[in-house]
């Protein structure tokens, strides 16, 4: 961020906005002995900032369950965060058929497991879905 002192009185300073000041967005940051995909901080009214580590897993991982019970977590205590989200690709169409649960099922289930009340899973639908031209879709 540059400030008003940084740049004097030069047309092309910045001015700050409340809705970009002390917003930070860090990709693949260091969290003890990893790395967290991302990590959020934002500031609060009171004047706090909270902080918030995201973990990314494809919904047909291996790895999707220790991502949740051991991965976030350890990375939330190393980097003292607020909150998590666990985030989960899910790619399932009609040209990737994995994994073979349904998005609801998975997603109950992952909520199931979460260790800690401050985690939130959400579900990130990349699949591609069928064109209204196509003769297999049907309206829902």
């Amino acid at each position: 961020w540059i400030s008003n002192t940084t740049l004097g009185n030069n047309p092309l300073r910045c001015d700050p906005s409340p809705f970009c000041l002390g917003y930070e967005l860090i990709r693949e940051s260091a969290a003890g002995s990893g790395s967290i995909d991302l990590r959020a901080s934002a500031p609060l009214n009171d004047g706090g900032i909270i902080n918030i580590c995201i973990e990314a897993k494809n919904a047909h991982s291996p790895d999707l369950i220790h991502g949740l019970t051991e991965q976030l977590p350890s990375y939330m205590k190393n980097t003292h965060a607020d909150y998590g989200i666990y985030l989960v690709l899910w790619y399932q169409c009609e040209s990737f058929p994995e994994p073979k649960e349904s998005s609801m099922e998975l997603t109950l289930n992952l909520t199931n497991l979460k260790p800690w009340e401050n985690i939130v899973v959400e579900k990130f639908d990349l699949g591609i879905p069928l064109s209204p031209s196509d003769k297999r879709y049907k309206y829902e």
